[in-house]
């Protein structure tokens, strides 16, 4: 993680460092879900400590899932209390030790099944193996008190540790610190195969063969501290580090190549349908030129213009010719289509050609307006599990979000979306989230320009974190696609830029690729836009009314309409393709996963 004016060379250091401890800990199954800590002291804070933020998975850490707190659980340097919760209990445990022991920089506390085990045995650890030697007399016990939330815990937790690195919590877990990060985890490698050792030595049922005293004081004196031991314990680090090559230092649950840069696989490699999936939804040279054809009230208005009726009076079968005609006309030009399923998907699934990737919508169009903000929901009797069944390549969910909305239709918000991609990640299909912002119940006036992009952007920084599961990006213009200022070098042009490789930039953190929807602009509008994505590193389009709205302007004649989709929808099309050739950054899928499976069985057992 680079430094910032805000953050020190020596803190993104630490970070980086402290969120590879906690992938792993992933690697080496020591986890338990969500739940234990590792933390790690502020260079040049000694008061202040980062700690996982609580919600995200070991293997999806990244440096920025870091939490900075200090001693009295606040955080520090003003961080959004909404994104950067924390666990109580573990709070309660490692701000025990920092504080009382200055000279301890790392502090890992696990819940293993051995640790747990060897826990609950009256004899704690025993002296029978050589990894349990180097703890031998150096070790400390606490006694269970329930679960840590109680704040004078401390000062016991403290005196039970003493002046030792490591320490059972009796009928609870591990606990190992060091006076750096490669010792904390060397530390808990040790001490938690010792505790593997033991249990599997105790349930064979044979008697134990216990080292004499002095040869367990000798073995334990030959791990203690030495110039020897500092340089395995760095040797060891950096060897484990290396077993992090092939994961995703960023995130997403899908991680991605581009053409530009290589990006590392994460833990969860495996997740065969969401690569195949954003496979099909691009095309061969690993670019998304797709066409959006999920608009519902978009579509319904423009056919009730032509036929002189109110929108709600449009009948279906109308809805389902026009859909089946743009199906028809631009499916075999697009590398995927967005489909609905109350009109497209019945009216054109049968349409489309069988390279063509298919996109579904789940959420609904009817949103619910509040005078805090809007609400989403799924459409009625449609579900994740549905669209996998269905056949699709990618669910699509649509969500308003105002990082200024009331806290309560944030949090709905991100419960919807997190929930989606929850059941996109059991169903292990691709996870399309498009973001629009909105405005407020009875707003008179336009949001101002620079504002607007900074909602546009807020926003996507809050779903690209992992806990979203997000694999694809559908964003709109941070800049009104009306009045993007011709790209040619000047203050305006530099202004505006900077705005979309802002978004770009979280897009590459977090290892997700992402595509630009067009919002109803004009095709040369929207091909301004590209421009401008692609100098930030998009991927592709999302494109719909900017290619097929004028076809509809001839509706009912269906013969009409399809002259125009062949003449100007076409043309709109491959423009946007060519500009999509020459100047986006190519998506690669990634199946290095498949190079750590040794042995007939390996991709069964791992693919969960």
């Amino acid at each position: 993680m680079p430094a910032t004016p805000s953050m020190s060379a020596a803190e993104a250091q630490v970070r980086d460092e402290l969120a590879a401890f906690y992938r792993l800990m992933a690697h080496f199954r020591m986890t338990d879900l969500i739940d234990t800590h590792i933390s790690a002291r502020v260079p040049g804070s000694p008061d202040h400590f980062l700690i996982n933020r609580y919600g995200v998975l070991f293997d999806e850490m990244r440096p920025q899932d870091l939490v900075k707190i200090d001693l009295q659980g606040r955080l520090v340097e003003g961080q959004d209390p909404a994104t950067s919760r924390i666990n109580l209990a573990g709070f309660t445990v490692h701000s025990a030790i920092h504080e009382a022991r200055h000279d301890l920089a790392c502090v890992v506390h696990t819940h293993t099944p051995d640790g747990i085990a060897v826990s609950c045995q009256a004899e704690g650890l025993l002296p029978i193996s050589q990894h349990a030697l180097k703890f031998y007399n150096r070790i400390g016990y606490h006694d269970y008190e329930g679960v840590a939330l109680d704040l004078d815990e401390r000062t016991r937790l403290a005196r039970s540790l003493g002046p030792h690195d490591v320490m059972i919590l009796r009928n609870h877990g591990l606990v190992a610190a060091g006076d750096s990060i490669p010792k904390a985890f060397h530390n808990i490698m040790f001490l938690e195969r010792a505790c593997q050792a033991q249990i599997k030595a105790l349930s064979g049922g044979r008697p134990l063969t216990i080292p004499s005293p002095e040869v367990c004081q000798r073995a334990g004196d030959q791990g203690a501290d030495r110039p020897e031991v500092a340089q395995i314990v760095q040797l060891g680090w950096d060897a484990a580090r290396r077993l992090l090559r092939p994961l995703s230092t960023s995130a997403g649950p899908f991680p991605f190549h581009s053409s530009q840069e290589s990006r590392p696989m994460s833990d969860a490699s495996l997740k065969l349908g969401k690569m195949r999936g954003l496979q099909r939804l691009s095309n061969d040279s690993g670019y998304f030129t797709t066409v959006a054809l999920d608009q519902r009230p978009p579509i319904a208005q423009m056919l009730a213009a032509r036929l002189g009726i109110p929108a709600a009076q449009v009948r279906f079968e109308d809805m389902l010719a026009a859909k089946r005609l743009l199906v028809q006309t631009l499916g075999p030009h697009a590398s995927a289509m967005l489909l609905d399923p109350n009109y497209a998907l019945p009216a054109a699934l049968a349409s489309l050609p069988a390279r063509t990737g298919l996109m579904v919508t789940l959420e609904d169009h009817r949103f619910r307006d509040t005078p805090g903000g809007r609400l989403s929901h799924s459409i009625d009797d449609w579900s994740v599990e549905k669209i996998k069944r269905a056949g699709a390549d990618g669910v699509k969910v649509l969500a308003r979000y105002r990082p200024d909305a009331a806290p309560e239709v944030r949090a709905h918000q991100q419960a919807y979306v997190r929930a989606v991609g929850e059941e996109c990640r059991r169903h292990d299909i691709a996870y399309v989230l498009e973001l629009l912002t909105y405005p407020f119940q009875g707003q008179a006036q336009a949001t101002p320009p620079q504002q607007g992009a900074q909602h546009v952007i807020d926003s996507l920084r809050e779903f690209a974190r992992p806990e979203y599961g997000v694999d694809l990006f559908k964003l709109e213009s941070p800049w009104p696609g009306t009045s993007l200022p011709a790209p040619d070098g000047g203050s305006a042009h530099r202004d505006a830029q900077a705005h979309f490789d802002a978004m770009g930039q979280i897009c590459r953190e977090a290892g997700v690729p992402w595509v630009m929807l067009s919002a109803g602009v004009t095709p040369a509008q929207f091909l301004r836009v590209m421009h401008y994505a692609y100098a930030a590193g998009a991927h592709g389009f999302l494109a719909g009314r900017a290619i097929w709205a004028s076809a509809l302007q001839r509706y009912p004649d269906l013969q009409a309409c399809q002259d125009i989709l062949r003449t100007e929808g076409l043309q709109t099309l491959q423009s946007l393709v060519d500009l999509t050739r020459r100047s986006a950054t190519a998506w690669t899928p990634d199946y290095s996963g498949f190079a750590r499976l040794q042995a007939e069985g390996d991709l069964c057992a791992a693919y969960a």
